[in-house]
C-alpha cells in the first residue's frame, strides 16, 4: 500500500511536469515535492529506531552510574521494568520533524546546501532527542523509586520535550536564514508559444493513459493461486500435537486457507495455513499476518523471535504479543520454501518477484492458542509463550510440509 500511495503522488508529479513544462514545474518544485508527506511512510524504520533507543539507554545508564539489566528492548532497574515499545521508537516525531524541517528549509533558505543541511539536522535531532527522552524516563523512575510512577505520564513528558526540541530547532536555524534575499532569476522571460494549451492537454491525457495500464497489469498479476485438490492440508506439528477435529476451509478463502484445532501438550491451538500467489507483493501477506496475530483492539504490540528448547533462535518463527488485551500468537512465513523474516529485504524481493514470479507459493503458518484471554494472567501467558517456543523449536518437519504445499500450488 505504501508503494501504491507513493506511485499515486509520483503520478501527480509527472502529470504536473507534462502539463506545465519543466520551467514552471521547477518554479513550484518545493510545494509539489512536499506532497510526498501525504503518504504514511516509514513504518519499516520502527525496529531500527527501537534498537537506537535501547542502545541510547544502555549508554546513558552506564554514564549516569545506576544499575540496570538490559535484554533487548527490556530495561530492568531495581525500581521496576521498562520496555521500549513500538510507540516509544519515536517514528511519529521523526516524520513530523522531517516534514517541519523541509517546510522550514523551503521558506527560510535559498541555498540548496543550507536546505539540505537543515533537513539533515531535522532527521538527526529527533532520533537523539527520543533517546534522551527514553533515558530521562528511566532515570526518573530510578530517582522516584518507582518505574510505574515515572512511566505514568510519559506521553505528556514526550509532548513537552518534543515541543521544546522543535522550538530549539527553529531558533538554531534562524541565524542562517536567507528568506530576505531575492529569489534567483529562473531565466529569460517566457514567450507565449502557439498551441501550448493543446500540447499540455495532450501530454496530460497521454500520461493518464500510460498510468492506467498499471492497474490492468496488476489485475493479472494478482490472480489468486490455483491449488489442486488435496494439496492444501493441515500442518503436522509433531507427535506431541494431536488433532482435535477435522480441518476446515476459511469462508471466502476456501482454496487458499485452512484451519484446524490441535492440542499440543495440553495447550489447545488453532493452526492456520494460508497460501498466496507466486506474484504476491508484501501487502497482502503482511495484511494477513497482522490480522491473524493481533487482537482486534490490541494495544502495546511487541514481536520477538522464538527460541527452541536449547535456547537457539527458531529462525523465522516470531512471537507476537499484546498486553491490552492479553494475546499471544506465533507465526512463520515461507518464501520459495525457506523461512523468511518480515522487513525491507522481503518487501524488495516480493516487489521484484511480483513481476517475475517465485518458484514456490508463499505459505504463512499461524499458531494461535485457543484460550479465554480474559482469564489469562501474566504467569499463564508466560507459560503459553514457553510452550509455543517448544512447539516451534521441535516441529522439524514443518519446512518439508510447507514446501510440498508451496511447490504444488500455482
Amino acid at each position: 500500500m505504501e508503494g501504491r500511495q507513493l506511485a499515486v503522488v509520483s503520478f501527480f508529479e509527472v502529470l504536473c511536469l507534462a502539463m506545465l513544462g519543466p520551467r514552471l514545474f521547477r518554479a513550484v518544485l518545493g510545494p509539489l515535492l512536499y506532497l510526498y508527506f501525504l503518504v504514511p511512510f516509514g513504518e519499516f524504520l520502527t525496529p531500527r529506531l527501537q534498537d537506537i533507543t535501547a542502545w541510547f539507554i544502555a549508554i546513558g545508564v552506564g554514564f549516569l552510574g545506576f544499575p540496570a539489566y538490559i535484554d533487548g528492548y527490556i530495561i530492568e532497574i531495581p525500581e521496576g521494568v521498562f520496555y521500549v515499545a513500538e510507540a516509544c521508537a519515536g517514528l511519529r516525531f521523526l516524520i513530523a520533524s522531517i516534514a517541519f524541517g523541509a517546510l522550514y528549509a523551503i521558506l527560510m533558505y535559498r541555498s540548496p546546501v543550507r536546505r539540505a543541511a537543515f533537513v539533515a539536522v531535522s532527521i538527526a535531532v529527533p532520533i537523539v532527542a527520543n533517546g534522551i527522552r527514553a533515558l530521562g524516563i528511566v532515570w526518573l523512575g530510578h530517582v522516584m523509586g518507582s518505574a510505574e510512577a515515572a512511566a505514568a505520564d510519559h506521553l505528556v513528558y514526550g509532548w513537552l520535550f518534543f515541543s521544546f526540541v522543535i522550538l530549539l530547532l527553529t531558533f538554531l536555524g534562524l541565524p542562517f536564514r536567507e528568506d530576505t534575499l531575492p529569489e534567483a532569476a529562473a531565466g529569460p522571460p517566457m514567450i507565449p508559444t502557439p498551441n501550448l494549451a493543446r500540447r499540455g492537454l495532450i501530454a496530460g491525457l497521454a500520461t493518464a493513459a500510460l498510468a492506467a495500464m498499471g492497474p490492468l497489469a496488476v489485475a493479472g498479476f494478482n490472480a489468486p493461486p490455483s491449488i489442486a485438490a488435496g494439496v492444501l492440508r493441515p500442518i503436522d506439528l509433531g507427535p506431541a500435537c494431536v488433532a482435535s477435529g477435522p480441518a476446515s476451509p476459511i469462508p471466502g478463502a476456501e482454496d487458499t486457507a485452512l484451519s484446524q484445532r490441535v492440542v499440543c501438550g495440553g495447550l489447545p491451538l488453532t493452526v492456520r495455513v494460508d497460501v498466496f500467489s507466486r506474484r504476491a507483493t508484501a501487502a497482502p501477506i503482511n495484511t494477513a499476518r497482522r490480522r491473524l496475530t493481533r487482537a482486534p483492539d490490541a494495544d502495546d504490540i511487541t514481536e520477538t523471535p522464538l527460541a527452541d528448547e536449547a535456547g537457539a533462535s527458531a529462525h523465522g518463527w516470531r512471537l507476537v504479543r499484546s498486553n491490552k488485551p492479553a494475546f499471544v500468537a506465533a507465526t512463520a512465513l515461507w518464501i520459495d520454501g525457506e523461512r523468511t523474516l518480515p522487513g525491507m529485504a522481503l518487501r524488495l524481493k516480493l516487489a521484484r518477484t511480483s513481476l517475475t514470479g517465485l518458484s514456490q507459493n508463499p505459505v504463512l503458518v499461524t499458531l494461535t492458542p485457543a484460550v479465554d484471554w480474559a482469564g489469562v494472567d501474566v504467569n499463564r501467558r508466560k507459560d503459553i509463550e514457553n510452550r509455543l517456543s517448544r512447539i516451534a523449536g521441535t516441529a522439524q518437519t514443518v519446512d518439508a510440509q510447507t514446501r510440498a504445499i508451496g511447490g504444488a500450488a500455482r
